[in-house]
Order: structure tokens, then sequence, then C-alpha cells
């Protein structure tokens, strides 16, 4: 069941709300958002200057092609002509970088799917993606969970 708490950071073009935790531990703060599972903003006490690579706001990330602190998957990096052979079948999946391959999952990947806090404490959040069996063309149905914790 996914919790409500956190802030509204932003709403998707389908018109989900994604909300943003804060989490705070060992004097680091980070900011995460429910899209992609993404680390926001990393800081460490008494510098000013962020330790990751992130958007002020969230409408950048749903354009985003960077990956900024983002989940890739549920694959990472490119599959050569979006095909792959697994057991002797073979899988086409969505070729969403220069029409030619697949990179980071598709584009409807862990990056840019929306996914849900499952606990949330002062030092923790731990967030969780259903993907089914088929989606971006990939096999086999996945549970998969996040967490950090500082």
């Amino acid at each position: 069941m996914a919790m409500k708490d956190g802030e509204v950071f932003g709403t998707t073009q389908a018109g989900e709300a994604v909300r943003r935790f804060t989490i705070r531990g060992g004097g680091l703060t980070a900011n995460i958002i429910g899209l992609g599972a993404i680390v926001q903003d990393l800081r460490l006490a008494g510098h000013d200057a962020p330790l990751v690579l992130g958007y002020g706001n969230f409408e950048s990330y749903e354009t985003d092609t960077a990956f900024f602190g983002a989940v890739v998957g549920r694959y990472a990096n490119r599959i050569r002509d979006g095909r792959f052979t697994i057991a002797g079948q073979r899988y086409q999946t969505e070729r969403n970088f220069l029409d030619k391959h697949t990179l980071h999952g598709g584009s409807q990947g862990f990056s840019h799917r929306p996914w849900e806090v499952s606990l949330h404490g002062r030092d923790f959040v731990t967030l969780t993606l259903h993907d089914p069996d088929g989606t971006m063309g990939f096999p086999g149905a996945l549970d998969v969970t996040c967490t950090y914790r500082l």
C-alpha cells in the first residue's frame, strides 16, 4: 500500500501526483521522488553544493534524457537492435535510442514510471515497482524494491 506522506513535487502528464520524500542521517539530507525512484538532491551539512545532479522542478524529469539520479531498468545501458535471446526464445524490445536500440529499459523503463513508497522514516525510504511480463518487450514479471538509507 502506497504511503501518502511527503510533499507533492509535481503531476505527471497522465495526472498522477508525484511525491517527494526527505530523509536525513549522518549529516546528509536527501530528497527522493516517486517517479523513477530518483535521488533528486543529496547534500552534506556545511557544504553548499549538491552531491548529485538533479533538477529543481518536476517537469524537467518528465523530459529528461540524462537519467539524473534515476533507477534505470529493466536493463541498464543499450541492447543492440533491441533484440536478445534467452533459452532459445528471441525477444524484441522497444527501440527508444536512435530508433535502433533499447536504452535503459525503453521509454517506459523504471526511470520513467511512478514507484510506490511503501515505507518511510526519518533516515530511509523504501519504494516498490511491479513490472508485468511483456512490459517494453521484456519477459517475466518483476517486483522491484529500492531502499535509500542515510
